[in-house]
């Protein structure tokens, strides 16, 4: 706990920024834990503790009021990483949606070029990814295998078949941007 915590909440309340530097040396790592265990990403933890420090900072005038300066810093922490894995997860059903939709399209002959095109430019990407990537990929998608199965069958954790896959449709993603 912190030493006085009621008379750093009240300095950082009045703007003082040596009360701001106490609380972010107090919390940072314990944060940065917190949201890597959700995450499982260094780059998203290092991500989300600046940006729970930015709201501390910004929204500083809420602070009189708290009586636990760490439940009330966890929340901020825990808000901002469920908002991040809920848009992550919104992210990937779109991109998955967008990448993978194999149903009929209109008879618009524009469209039947378009999507045969990007079919195309997508096998060129696939073939492209390295091995292991690739060969998750084809098991996923298109032996629709679950990544329980794919982790058995490659003898790798089912964490690591996630990952690949995740990587690999961002990069897929990216590359099909960059062709249009």
């Amino acid at each position: 706990m912190l030493l006085d915590e009621r008379d750093i909440i009240d300095r950082l309340y009045q703007g003082d920024e040596g009360a701001f530097t106490e609380i972010f040396y107090y919390y940072a790592n314990k944060l940065y834990s917190f949201i890597k265990k959700l995450t499982r990403s260094e780059e998203i933890a290092e991500e989300l503790v600046q940006e729970v420090f930015l709201s501390l900072w910004i929204n500083r005038e809420k602070i009189a009021k708290v009586e636990n300066c760490s439940s009330y810093i966890f929340t901020i922490a825990a808000n901002k990483t469920f908002n991040y894995l809920k848009s992550k997860a919104i992210h990937e059903r779109y991109l998955e949606t967008m990448l993978f939709n194999k149903s009929e399209s209109d008879n618009n002959t524009m469209e039947s070029v378009d999507f045969h095109e990007s079919q195309s430019i997508l096998g060129k990407l696939i073939n492209q990814l390295p091995t292991q990537k690739k060969i998750i990929y084809k098991l996923t998608r298109e032996s629709g295998m679950s990544h329980d199965e794919v982790a058995l069958q490659l003898g790798i954790s089912k964490n690591t078949v996630k990952n690949h896959l995740v990587k690999t449709l961002r990069l897929l993603k990216d590359n099909l941007k960059s062709n249009d």
